[in-house]
C-alpha cells in the first residue's frame, strides 16, 4: 500500500509540478517556476525508486522483510525530520 501511495505521489509531482507552483505563487518568474518544477520532478524519481523497492519486496518472509521495513521507516523518519 505504501509503495502504491509513493507511486501515486511521484506521478502527481511529475505531472502537476508547474500547475502546483502556479497556484501557490502566481507572481513567480518563469525561471523560478522551472527551477521549482525540476526540483519536484527529481523528488518524484525518488518516490518511483521507493515504490519499486517496496513492490519488489512484497513477497519476502518475516526476517527479510523486517530489515526492509526498518530501513524504509528510518528513511521516512529522516525525510520528515529534514522537511520540518
Amino acid at each position: 500500500m505504501i509503495g502504491f501511495l509513493n507511486l501515486l505521489h511521484g506521478l502527481m509531482l511529475l505531472f502537476g509540478a508547474e500547475s502546483m507552483y502556479m497556484e501557490m505563487a502566481p507572481g513567480l518568474s518563469e525561471e523560478a517556476m522551472t527551477l521549482g518544477a525540476t526540483e519536484l520532478e527529481i523528488c518524484s524519481v525518488f518516490n518511483f525508486f521507493l515504490a519499486i523497492v517496496l513492490y519488489s519486496c512484497r513477497n519476502l518472509q518475516f526476517p527479510d522483510v523486517k530489515n526492509v521495513l526498518l530501513g524504509t521507516g528510518i528513511g521516512f523518519f529522516c525525510l520528515v525530520a529534514l522537511a520540518f
